[in-house]
């Protein structure tokens, strides 16, 4: 591993936590002016369901895949019947950032996630065992 790369993990694990905050924050504002502008919702429910989104993603965080599944079709099948399956699909859209978002942050450490998806693993440097050193004394 050279110089750069070092400093590379570095900079990821000092910055993740506020990279991955950045990227779910870009994401609700995102959301909260598609709701608004277009679907002319008002903005503290918006804001609101963005919360509640991120705090359900929260609470499942150590849960089986298929229930987060469950979880987005559940919401689905609310949306078509209420009649808002718009705004239902832009919170499903926020609670998958979500999950992404607590996925790279317990599950990948040191990793952003374009470069957790894009780049390549390399190869984990043997351990120097400590028993030579034991030995030599």
């Amino acid at each position: 591993m050279n110089d750069s790369q070092v400093s590379n993990n570095n900079f990821y694990e000092k910055y993740k936590l506020f990279i991955l905050i950045a990227l779910y924050l870009v994401a609700s504002v995102a959301a909260a002016i598609i709701c608004v502008k277009p679907l002319r919702y008002g903005i503290i429910p918006v804001l609101v369901f963005i919360v509640l989104e991120a705090l359900l993603c929260f609470f499942l965080d150590n849960t089986p895949v298929w229930l987060h599944g469950a979880v987005i079709i559940v919401q689905l099948v609310f949306g078509y019947i209420t009649k808002n399956i718009y705004f239902t699909l832009v919170m499903a859209a926020i609670y998958i950032v979500a999950l992404v978002v607590m996925y790279f942050y317990h599950r990948a450490p040191g990793m952003l996630p374009v470069k957790a998806l894009f780049g390549k693993k390399e190869a984990a440097e043997p351990a120097v065992e400590e028993s030579e050193e034991a030995d030599d004394k």
